[in-house]
């Protein structure tokens, strides 16, 4: 980066404001706070720390989500965001962890409602199946009755056809008497 000093102000504590490509820098020997003067100088022509309000010197960083500059006192370095992101973060997964829990009951809720309908659909697959048993003795009986049925009816053919046969020889016998 190439240095443009279009405003260059050495004051007497040895703090020198500079200007590079329209950013200001404040630089100092000392560490001491601007005094009124320089305050007002550098509100009018330098940026903020959001989160102190404090005039933005050297040592900055740039919020990696939200792109603001900010102290490094004022700036978790370790994971590169700022406060105000860093809990918007912390907040959204609190917010996913409720989340997750509400899904979890919901999935607990769902999962015995499921549990009920399958206990009910196994009762009554029992119950069905019992008919079915039932209903399978009963067509068993029917069948033997039928059976025991047909071989008496069976039988009774036999026995009228031998009664036609003696009554037809009866008939015979009277009709050769007379």
């Amino acid at each position: 980066m190439e240095t443009n000093h279009f405003l260059n102000v050495n004051i007497l504590d040895n703090t020198e404001i500079t200007t590079t490509n329209n950013v200001f820098t404040l630089s100092s020997s000392k560490s001491s706070q601007p005094t009124l003067a320089k305050q007002i100088l550098l509100d009018e022509n330098m940026e903020n720390c959001p989160a102190c309000l404090n005039v933005l010197t050297i040592e900055k960083s740039t919020c990696s989500s939200c792109c603001q500059q900010f102290h490094d006192q004022c700036f978790l370095t370790d994971s590169n965001l700022c406060y105000a992101c860093h809990d918007i973060i912390i907040q959204n997964s609190i917010y996913l962890h409720i989340n997750i829990k509400m899904a979890s009951v919901e999935f607990k809720e769902l999962k015995s409602l499921i549990m009920g309908v399958d206990k009910k659909v196994n009762d009554f697959s029992q119950q069905l199946e019992k008919v079915e048993h039932n209903l399978t003795g009963m067509i068993n009986e029917v069948k033997t009755d039928v059976n025991k049925l047909k071989t008496k009816y069976d039988e009774s053919q036999l026995e009228i056809t031998s009664l036609r046969r003696d009554f037809t020889e009866l008939e015979q016998g009277v009709a050769g008497m007379d």
